[in-house]
């Protein structure tokens, strides 16, 4: 991804993943500031990988759209995960016609990671990191009351590499969210990835996410899905 809203939309997707529960679905809006460039769409399910059923999370984000109305940033991910166990990985993004895809499959080292662009394949072993910005579940399970804090070795899906992440618990917060009081858990991250804050339901849920990058600042609200849409 080349363009401007490339990086911007690589850094804001991730956090659609972060949602924990076992069978849902929850709709986002995306805003590039204030304006409102596209939506999230996460379901939680179960499949069968490998003979095993795992859940799957699958997350399609479509942002920006061209004079004749048609998404020029597309990408879909699918995270297959045996208990807390991420299993495998793969995404496939679609900006202004030119394709990335991204798989990673569980080593006993870590992941077998490759990434593939035009005719372009790079493949890296990665040791073992939280996938994604952060891993929800995770992150509350160790943040037990605010002013706690802790650091994770979180994977670039982009560049292939690991960075240090550290997550604070900054304060209990009630939201509105389609049309309710939602009482919220707020964690702040810093690391390789930019700063961002993000509002987790008491089901480890996302609600909201507000991440500053160096293209803006990019939200990501939980709400249905005919508001969700631009």
């Amino acid at each position: 991804m080349t363009s401007r809203y490339g990086s911007l939309f690589a850094f804001l997707v991730l956090a659609c993943l972060i949602a924990a529960p076992a069978a849902a679905d929850w709709w986002y809006a995306v805003y590039d500031g204030d304006k409102h460039v596209g939506y999230c769409h996460v379901v939680a399910s179960s499949a069968n990988l490998g003979g095993a059923v795992v859940q799957r999370f699958t997350t399609v984000t479509a942002a920006r759209r061209d004079k004749a109305g048609q998404y020029t940033f597309m990408q879909t991910e699918d995270r297959y995960r045996s208990g807390d166990t991420l299993v495998y990985y793969a995404s496939t993004v679609t900006e202004k016609g030119k394709t990335t895809e991204v798989k990673a499959t569980r080593t006993a080292q870590g992941f077998s990671f490759t990434i593939t662009k035009g005719e372009k394949v790079k493949t890296v072993d990665i040791p073992e990191a939280s996938f994604g910005m952060v891993e929800a579940d995770e992150a509350l399970a160790k943040l037990a009351a605010p002013g706690s804090k802790i650091e994770i070795r979180a994977l670039d899906l982009e560049k292939g590499k690991v960075r240090k992440t550290k997550i604070e618990y900054v304060a209990d917060q009630t939201l509105e969210a389609k049309g309710e009081s939602v009482p919220t858990k707020v964690l702040r991250a810093k690391g390789g990835f930019g700063d961002a804050t993000f509002w987790f339901a008491e089901d480890g849920s996302l609600v909201k996410r507000v991440g500053k990058t160096p293209l803006g600042k990019v939200t990501l609200e939980l709400t249905d899905a005919a508001s969700a849409r631009p």
